[in-house]
């Protein structure tokens, strides 16, 4: 298999991987929303009619204020986009290299191959912070 080949081959690879994760996080993030709501109708629901009372509805209650720290603390939304504009730069490049534009020789690929993974790293969401008091600073106005 020759050079070419390969490396246009890990690309497809690399592609359909970070597509996957992207849409991963988006289903995640689908599913989770929609069990929020869900438990907000139902809760809703169970106290007007008294159908469930005690324990069970406050835990059902309880659950899109869970959702809601689960989201902000993974970030699902931001991670899909990232993913997804992974996926749109390095299938760009692959065109590039499949419509034999210049500057595209394995070397040349594996190089803009690089660039592309340290500008994604710098737009990594990462993890979610809890809410914090901001820090007190001095009086200056007397």
């Amino acid at each position: 298999m020759s050079t070419i080949n390969v490396t246009e081959d890990q690309l497809t690879k690399e592609i359909s991987h970070y597509r996957l994760l992207a849409q991963g996080n988006y289903f995640a993030l689908f599913v989770i929303y929609v069990l929020a709501v869900a438990a907000s109708v139902l809760s809703t629901l169970f106290a007007a009619t008294g159908a469930l009372s005690g324990g069970y509805l406050a835990v059902l209650t309880a659950i899109p204020g869970a959702v809601l720290l689960i989201n902000n603390t993974f970030k699902f939304n931001g991670r899909s986009q990232w993913h997804y504009e992974k996926t749109r730069r390095l299938t760009a490049l692959l065109r590039l290299r499949q419509g034999g534009a210049q500057a595209t020789s394995p070397a040349e690929v594996a190089v803009k191959w690089n660039r592309i993974d340290e500008e994604m790293d710098k737009l990594w969401p990462g993890w979610g912070t809890l809410p914090s008091t901001p820090n007190k600073t001095e009086n200056t106005w007397h």
